[in-house]
């Protein structure tokens, strides 16, 4: 997670820099200690105490946060290995039914065609790529239509949300 250590930078100056201010508000310098590890520190009723205190404080959340978008990853690798499962079971289905086999078979025909028309003339190549192309397509809404299943649909809206939720950090 390269951002997680410039956050905590940021959240850092940004806790300096309050502590700046409410010492310029109070018209008064925090005390000067002659070990600088031991000094007190009030930046927030979040953040007090050493140094280390405020390490540890801070080092807590970066760890949780680190740790979500961890399991969160996990969540969506298992849900996209779910949704291929389930995907290409679906296609099994539809490449055993004959109105798949039929499109797959005129498919083959038309990709033949298209081949031989390489060599010929311009129109002959234009025509047997645009069966090809029309015969390709109608493969394609076979499957797309298999794939149009609530089962898989709902799949992708877990994954939607699971990727929301890590970019919201919740």
């Amino acid at each position: 997670m390269p951002r997680l250590p410039s956050i905590a930078i940021a959240f850092l100056s940004l806790c300096a820099i309050a502590l700046a201010v409410r010492a310029a508000d109070r018209e008064e310098l925090p005390p000067r200690t002659a070990d600088p590890a031991s000094r007190k520190w009030d930046l927030t009723t979040y953040l007090k105490g050493t140094a280390a205190d405020v390490k540890k404080t801070l080092d807590k959340d970066v760890v949780e946060v680190d740790a979500r978008c961890k399991a969160v990853e996990a969540d969506l690798k298992r849900s996209e290995k779910r949704y291929k499962e389930e995907e290409s079971s679906l296609l099994e289905e539809i490449h055993k039914r004959p109105e798949y086999a039929e499109a797959a078979a005129r498919l083959a025909k038309a990709q033949a065609e298209l081949d031989a028309a390489k060599s010929g003339p311009l129109d002959q190549r234009m025509a047997a790529s645009s069966r090809f192309n029309k015969v390709k397509g109608d493969v394609q809404r076979i499957e797309r239509a298999a794939t149009a299943n609530p089962i898989l649909v709902s799949i992708r809206k877990e994954q939607a949300g699971l990727k929301l939720s890590s970019t919201l950090g919740s």
